[in-house]
């Protein structure tokens, strides 16, 4: 099992397999997602060469790894995204609340929080008619 593979190495699934395999070690700076697959690969392929598995049944699960790494790489994607998403609008409306609240104790009228309010959920939301 002998072998490096470059710390922080940008690895391909089909990169990944290969050093799967190969039985190196887990390669460093690697996202979760890639970190699992390529932990089920070298799994697979330990048991497939111990003869513990058939290549019909290695296949079967290496299918089956391949597609839950999608999907855990979609759903990471995904959250990163909604976080940008939500650090953004925090960011951009942080002014608009704290006028809002403020405005509130000093006990202005409900027109005047109402038309902050709409302009927290226009920045918000991008929708001008609001």
């Amino acid at each position: 099992m002998a072998g490096k593979v470059p710390a922080n190495a940008a690895l391909t699934t089909a990169a990944l397999e290969r050093t799967a395999a190969a039985g190196h070690a887990l390669p460093n700076g690697l996202r979760p997602p890639e970190q699992l697959l390529f932990l089920s690969l070298r799994h697979i392929y330990r048991d497939f060469y111990a003869n513990l598995l058939t290549r019909d049944q290695a296949h079967r699960e290496k299918t089956e790894a391949l597609q839950q790494y999608r999907l855990y790489a979609e759903m990471l994607d995904d959250t990163r995204r909604l976080c940008h998403t939500f650090v953004t609008i925090t960011n951009d409306t942080e002014p608009l609340r704290r006028a809002y609240h403020l405005a509130k104790r000093k006990g202005a009228p409900p027109e005047e929080l109402l038309a902050l309010a709409c302009q927290i959920i226009r920045t918000a939301t991008g929708d001008k008619t609001f």
